[in-house]
């Protein structure tokens, strides 16, 4: 697990980012203190410390009244700070070296991190204790029982202390990327029927390019993926494409391996296409294949949702590729912060019924195929999302918008104005209603009103004596500022907590 490499302050203090993140409101210290399992007095010095240091990627406001929250920069500047947190801790960038370099000998470590012998041999049992969760260990070498589930590892751990767009590796990417697209392009055209799957985006490609680097890197210390069947390129690839793809992997090695040979290059297309090849059976695959596909169109008939059988076949891809990758590698992706189970989380949040029938499929899926998808709900959820794009316009048709009422002392033309304006920045959340007669009677018809609209705003200074518990009044400038904005925001939060977060209707 990654997070247990973090010395203790530094996990606390991720956990505090976590929780303000996640739950996206006011916490209080006391709160976090119970979720951390220290003291209210430590919170505040790990949140004068997160302040201080990491101020570019998140705001975190402090109040007496209300308690604590954190406003991001963005959902990708998270992702920084824990990439960036990562990449400044010591452990983490000697766990690196090691895989690079296991030959070192100590003091060149010691050296180059500025570790005692003690300090250095504290780090290197913090890796190995982490590490023993997917039975690996150091050794004068990182080793397993399973090299490709090593290789699996170490290619998430790069993912996730550089990213996609950082390549670490002592050779170029650019070929490697065209050796996947090539092997992609004859398995799909000459190996897969029509049934069958291989739908890549370009995520999933640079994930596969990091995994080939991890992989050289592996040959070239002199480790090999085991490989039951030698002959199983011969059966996959034709003679032709072999001879294409082995010359183009060895001007890739070349000059890191000084000769690739025909049997290293099997080990490299094994690491490459090993969730392709490790079904049991076709009647598996088959099986599986029936289940999702039930899943997903069960899951549409009941939101009536339509669904094409292009963005059928790419969600169903990414589910097949999800199960054959844990059959190989079954730890999931330990990261410190993942971006798609955080997104998820936003939407669960935001269209609460949609992810309650969601979650209700999903679980019937994994009961029928016994396996685990529950695991990754929220990842599934925003992947869903992203291959069905026609989904969240749908889900915005159906959204019970709060009913809105403008009243203004300025005349028609300046309640017209506002209306335009505020239709401008929230016709997804509300629908606005201009009031159609003068101001003067509006204490007497007012109780009428507040029946008929969830929210009523005012462009001038009005406090009836009653207002109703299920309509809120709201008093914005003649011409709304960035505070009115907030305002209404905050007011339609609360409409849509109230109303116990209604936003689809089926």
């Amino acid at each position: 697990m990654l997070n247990q490499l973090l010395d203790t302050a530094s996990q606390r203090q991720t956990k505090i980012v976590e929780v303000l993140t996640y739950y996206n409101h006011w916490v209080t210290s006391a709160h976090l203190a119970r979720v951390c399992h220290t003291s209210v007095r430590t919170i505040m010095n790990d949140l004068q410390f997160l302040k201080l240091h990491y101020q570019h990627y998140f705001t975190i406001e402090t109040s007496k009244q209300n308690g604590i929250r954190l406003i991001p920069a963005s959902y990708f500047q998270l992702e920084s700070f824990f990439r960036t947190l990562m990449n400044e801790q010591s452990v983490f960038n000697l766990m690196e070296g090691l895989f690079f370099k296991p030959t070192k000998p100590v003091n060149y470590w010691q050296a180059q991190f500025f570790l005692s012998t003690s300090s250095f041999y504290r780090l290197l049992k913090r890796i190995n204790q982490s590490l023993d969760y997917y039975h690996i260990h150091f050794d004068k070498a990182f080793l397993s029982h399973d090299e490709l589930v090593l290789r699996y590892f170490f290619s998430n751990f790069f993912t996730e202390k550089y990213g996609y767009f950082i390549w670490n590796f002592p050779f170029k990417r650019e070929p490697i990327i065209q050796l996947i697209k090539n092997c992609l392009h004859y398995f799909k055209a000459n190996k897969l029927t029509k049934e069958e799957y291989l739908i890549f985006d370009s995520e999933q490609i640079l994930h596969i390019a990091i995994l080939i680097g991890v992989s050289l890197v592996r040959i070239k210390q002199g480790y090999r993926v085991d490989i039951a069947n030698k002959e199983h390129l011969h059966i996959i690839w034709n003679a032709a494409i072999i001879d294409d793809i082995y010359h183009m992997a060895k001007n890739i090695a070349t000059p890191y391996i000084d000769e690739l040979a025909q049997e290293q290059f099997g080990d490299i297309i094994n690491s490459l296409l090993a969730f392709l090849l490790c079904w049991d059976s076709k009647e598996e695959f088959d099986t599986i294949n029936e289940h999702i596909v039930h899943f997903l169109r069960c899951f549409a008939k009941e939101v009536d949702l339509p669904i094409t059988l292009d963005e059928e076949n790419r969600i169903r891809c990414l589910m097949l590729n999800n199960y054959s990758s844990f059959k190989l590698y079954p730890y999931g992706r330990q990261t410190l912060f993942n971006q798609a189970h955080f997104i998820g989380t936003l939407i669960q949040a935001a269209y609460p019924q949609l992810f309650n029938k969601f979650s209700h499929h999903l679980k019937q899926l994994s009961e029928q195929t016994q396996f685990p998808w529950t695991n990754d709900t929220a990842e599934i959820l925003f992947n869903l999302i992203i291959k069905w794009p026609n989904l969240t316009n749908l889900l915005r048709q159906r959204r019970i918008k709060a009913k809105v009422l403008i009243i203004s002392d300025q005349g028609m033309r300046h309640q017209h104005y506002i209306a335009t304006t505020l239709n401008h920045m929230f016709s997804e959340f509300m629908t606005i209603y201009e009031c159609t007669n003068d101001v003067f009677d509006i204490e007497t018809r007012l109780p009428q009103l507040i029946e008929q609209y969830d929210l009523i705003i005012f462009t001038f200074d009005y406090l009836p004596k009653k207002i109703s518990a299920h309509t809120q009044l709201l008093t914005i400038n003649p011409i709304p500022t960035t505070n009115d904005f907030n305002n209404i925001s905050t007011c339609l939060q609360q409409i849509r907590t109230r109303t116990s977060g209604i936003d689809i209707l089926f």
